[in-house]
């Protein structure tokens, strides 16, 4: 993950970039009426906001080329990482955050066609148990929280819970 700095550089440049090309363009001259005489003058009231978007897009511009010189200096030996073969850790890592998606839509399902008690007792202890947290205290923390919302929305405020 070396090429997320880099390509967030790389987005922002080209972002500041592109709002520099739209500040000369169209921005400035629309917002900054001048008249005529203002035009003979050397300095009119667009000279400075000119000067400002200029220097934006400059420097902007040599972002985003340093940038993509550093995306492309690493994504070289990324390449070559990727060819390599993936260890048993290294999937489980890659795969997790949909694994995790699977739960909760899973978590959906479970919620919709048979009603939150029976989500909420089965999916989140498997959520625990993925995300390696093997103290059975916060299973009982979960199931008493648990357990006191439902009883607060049905009971007390009186909410039909399914």
């Amino acid at each position: 993950m070396k090429t997320k700095n880099p390509r967030q550089d790389l987005f922002l440049m080209l972002f500041f970039m592109l709002l520099a090309i739209a500040l000369i363009f169209y921005i400035i001259p629309n917002q900054i009426k001048i008249t005529s005489i203002m035009e003979a003058e050397t300095f009119s009231p667009r000279s400075v906001p000119y000067l400002a978007s200029g220097g934006l897009l400059l420097f902007s511009t040599v972002g985003f080329l340093q940038s993509l010189a550093a995306c492309i200096k690493l994504r070289a030996p990324e390449k070559q990482a990727a060819k390599a073969k993936r260890t048993k850790e290294e999937w489980t890592d890659l795969l997790f955050p949909y694994f995790i998606f699977v739960l909760i839509f899973s978590y959906y399902l479970l919620f919709r066609y048979f009603g939150i008690v029976i989500a909420s007792v089965v999916v989140p202890p498997v959520m625990l148990w993925c995300l390696r947290c093997r103290k059975w205290y916060m299973y009982a923390i979960y199931y008493v929280f648990f357990a006191i919302m439902y009883l607060l929305f049905t009971a007390v405020l009186g909410v039909p819970i399914k």
